[in-house]
C-alpha cells in the first residue's frame, strides 16, 4: 500500500504488520498522516496475508525470505540510498 507523492527525495517510511494484523486495516491512518507530512508512505503486505502474497511451500516463510523482501522494497524506492527510510513495525 502507498500513500504520497514519490518525489525521488522525500524520506520513506515502511510500515511492517504483525500476525493476525493486516497492512490494509492496520496502517491506513498512519499511512495518510505521513503522507500529509510530505513522507512516501508505504505498508507491506508481507508473505502468507493475502492470496498474491502466499508462495508455497512453507520453506519460503521464513525470517530470512521475510527480511529479503523488505530489503528489495528498500532497495526499490531508494536505490541510490539518498532519501532517510525509517521503518515502523507492530506485532
Amino acid at each position: 500500500l502507498e500513500a504520497g507523492q514519490d518525489t525521488g527525495s522525500n524520506d520513506v517510511v515502511i510500515f511492517l504488520h504483525g500476525f493476525p494484523d493486516s497492512a490494509q486495516v492496520l496502517w491506513n491512518k498512519q499511512l495518510q498522516f505521513f503522507s500529509s507530512q510530505g513522507y512516501l508512505a508505504l505498508a507491506l503486505v508481507q508473505r502468507g496475508y493475502s492470496k498474491t502474497c502466499s508462495p508455497s511451500p512453507v520453506e519460503f516463510y521464513n525470517l530470512t525470505n521475510i527480511v529479503d523482501d523488505v530489503r528489495a522494497l528498500i532497495a526499490h524506492v531508494n536505490p541510490s540510498q539518498s532519501r532517510r527510510v525509517y521503518m515502523v513495525g507492530h506485532d
